[in-house]
């Protein structure tokens, strides 16, 4: 797991995206005007022979982008009370390598002070991952792990008390 680690910084830094974000082992994948979005390299996860896990922070920056969460918020009937300061999102991603696929498997929304606003566990729907995003650039290096390795489902600790069916 740590050369995971290390080649999944190295890459990322080879591809420009070096900056360490607020402590332990968040860095900076991607940025506008309106979002910064870190990945958290120490919960980078082998699930199986072609799917990873990792979280993802999402860092609001501007006003408008806080308005567009509310927005979403309040077109999804979800309650918007606790958003006035709204600050990040911490969101479980998984990339299904072999299908160039991710879903959300579940996310949490904090405030300025660190306090969670609201969480789910939407599971959402699988979406392709288009080139040239964030989301490609954080499966790069987990996808690139999974070529590399040896390792049989049954190896991965998660899967080591379940039948194959």
């Amino acid at each position: 797991m740590k050369n995971f680690i290390f080649g999944l910084l190295f890459v990322l830094s080879v591809l420009g995206f070096p900056h360490q974000a607020m402590g332990g082992g968040w860095v900076l994948v991607g940025q506008s005007d309106d979002f910064a979005v870190y990945l958290d390299s120490d919960s980078a996860k082998m699930i199986s022979e072609t799917t990873s896990k990792i979280w993802v922070k999402v860092v609001a920056k501007s006003k408008r982008y806080k308005e567009s969460v509310l927005k979403l918020r309040k077109q999804n009937g979800l309650p918007v009370d606790r958003y006035q300061k709204y600050a990040y999102t911490l969101e479980s991603l998984e990339i299904e390598c072999s299908t160039d696929r991710q879903r959300s498997l579940e996310t949490a929304d904090y405030d300025v002070n660190d306090n969670k606003i609201s969480e789910s566990f939407p599971i959402s729907g699988w979406r392709h991952l288009s080139q040239d995003t964030i989301a490609a650039s954080i499966a790069a290096p987990l996808c690139r792990q999974h070529a590399e390795s040896n390792t049989w489902w049954w190896d991965y600790p998660e899967h080591q008390n379940h039948d194959e069916n």
